[in-house]
């Protein structure tokens, strides 16, 4: 019987040291993330993704014949799109 409570109370101190580290690290998590930081990331991140479609029918329509241009924009841009999701 008192190797089962010493067994509890051992496992019992285990978890509240553990919760305690769990606590310290997530405060530790949201003093990094600060909510300029993220709305920096994220409006440069659209910002890049919207630049690369035309960038690259610029970038085709200089290499291959401008006149196929537009159309060759259109059908890759639904897949530019769901690759990027």
């Amino acid at each position: 019987m008192a190797s089962q409570a010493a067994k509890i109370l051992a496992q019992s101190s285990l978890i509240q040291s553990q919760n305690a580290s769990i606590t310290a690290l997530e405060s530790r998590a949201r003093q990094a993330l600060e909510a300029g930081d993220t709305a920096f990331l994220i409006t440069s991140t659209a910002l890049v993704l919207l630049m690369t479609i035309p960038g690259l029918a610029l970038f085709y329509g200089g290499i291959f014949n401008p006149d196929l241009n537009l159309p060759r924009v259109t059908h890759r841009s639904p897949s530019f799109i769901v690759v990027q999701m």
